[in-house]
């Protein structure tokens, strides 16, 4: 029993040192970082090599075609110069047949190597390699394009668990200053007592709520960054003037299209020429052995023929032109010209809908730079308010209903002014993500990330 005992808590002790080391404080950079690595990285990284390849299968196929082959071969000898089988690039060798013999054979040998090149196929080689660089830079986009997702919602995250400890903090200050209004009552005054104890109920079923709230944005953020539990840092970047003019031209979902485009041109243009003739320029160059009868052959005995001792070469041009293909190319050309309208189409439903985009980031910018001005107004004129309530409250000319009416617009002004530099922050990364471009903001945050934005003024204290 006390083995066991002492068991379960050395599991427990790892177990809870484990998550301890798995807990770790995380900037908004270092977040996305993470968020950008693992399998999906190595997953990007291996589509990447595979059109990399293709890639440079269609720069060999520009190259021509070489062959060398040989073969050894035992047969009857009643045919000149003697049978063999086709070897690829070498022009078959015939003769007329001997007289009827069926006997034990003869040795046939025969080396050579061969060269074509298909000249007018080159032009078609050249559009289907354009087409594979284009698809190359199509998927190194789309990639991009799942990155700046990643991204972009791995900083959302960040910036609504942070936004959602700021507010669960405000709340909790609100519970600190109702408890130093409770302080402040007189030994009887019951009613005044049962008035902050219903109000402190509230707010601390707010700070409960609100705490939900954080522990789901924390475990979404852990689940993206592949942690157990994270923790942040509190500062945000600055809090940012002026206005941003992104544009939609360099999004990777334009850049993409492009490359779409590009590539099914490409393919088009080659479809095409597949109307054109099959030119080739064909060279071969040989050496045969055969175990027959022929002036000045390497006698050998029973070995005759294993040496390749008569040599040969051939040099032509062979053209092709399938004329009933004729009609199924063309069809292929139009299914191909019409992937081309398609994608033109697609692209420019894309620019059109990025530019919508970024013209509401950009709205949506501007108000919340000018609600986050606004709720420091609000919180000023909420703290100017409270404290002078507390003062007629001393001064016996106020009740503690009108304290606590103006300790209620002070928090939820205190809770708005704590989310006001988050929601602008958000605004700025929305506008980033709808430019196509995280790495200003990011760079933010390098640069500024020990420099927290402005706090809220110091909350009085009751008296």
């Amino acid at each position: 029993m006390r083995q066991a005992t002492g068991l379960l808590l050395t599991l427990t002790l790892l177990h809870a040192l484990r998550a301890e080391a798995q807990v770790q404080r995380l900037s908004l950079p270092r977040a996305v970082e993470r968020s950008l690595g693992g399998p999906g990285r190595e997953a990007g990284e291996a589509d990447a090599e595979a059109l990399r390849a293709g890639t440079d299968a269609a720069r060999w196929a520009l190259a021509p075609s070489l062959s060398v082959s040989g073969q050894l071969v035992r047969e009857a000898a009643n045919v000149a110069p003697g049978a063999s089988w086709g070897n690829e690039g070498i022009p078959a060798i015939s003769g007329p047949p001997f007289e009827y013999r069926f006997d034990g054979g003869i040795w046939i040998t025969q080396v050579g190597a061969g060269l074509s090149y298909d000249v007018l196929g080159l032009i078609r080689r050249v559009r289907l390699l354009d087409a594979s660089l284009a698809d190359e830079a199509h998927a190194r986009e789309a990639r991009r394009l799942g990155q700046l997702d990643r991204a972009a919602d791995t900083a959302a995250a960040f910036l609504g668990l942070r936004g959602a400890e700021r507010a669960r903090a405000a709340l909790a200050d609100a519970i600190a200053r109702s408890n130093e209004i409770e302080r402040t009552l007189a030994e009887g005054d019951e009613r005044g007592r049962l008035v902050m104890a219903a109000e402190r109920r509230a707010l601390e079923a707010r700070v409960r709520a609100a705490a939900q709230v954080e522990r789901a944005a924390r475990a979404r953020l852990s689940s993206m960054v592949r942690l157990e539990s994270v923790t942040v840092d509190p500062w945000l970047a600055t809090e940012r003037g002026g206005d941003v003019e992104p544009s939609a031209s360099q999004h990777p979902a334009v850049r993409a299209a492009d490359a779409g485009v590009r590539a099914s041109s490409a393919r088009a243009a080659a479809s095409r020429l597949e109307l054109l003739p099959r030119v080739e320029l064909l060279g071969a160059l040989w050496a045969r052995g055969s175990g027959l009868q022929y002036p000045g052959r390497t006698d050998l005995g029973d070995a005759t023929g294993l040496a390749p001792d008569r040599p040969g070469w051939a040099l032509g041009l062979l053209v092709t032109w399938r004329l009933l293909d004729v009609p199924a190319v063309e069809a292929r050309a139009r299914v191909a010209d019409a992937r081309v309208r398609g994608d033109r189409a697609r692209r420019e439903a894309a620019l059109w809908q990025l530019r919508g985009q970024l013209r509401e980031a950009r709205l949506y910018y501007r108000a919340a730079r000018e609600n986050a001005a606004a709720r420091a107004e609000a919180l000023e004129a909420a703290v100017g308010a409270y404290e002078r309530m507390v003062a007629l409250r001393q001064e016996g000319t106020a009740s503690v209903s009108d304290v606590l009416a103006m300790h209620r617009a002070f928090t939820e002004a205190a809770v708005d002014h704590a989310l006001a530099p988050v929601a602008l922050e958000q605004a700025v990364l929305v506008v980033a993500r709808a430019s196509g471009d995280l790495e200003p903001f990011l760079e933010a945050y390098r640069r500024r990330g020990a420099q927290r934005v402005s706090a809220p003024p110091p909350l009085p204290s009751a008296p």
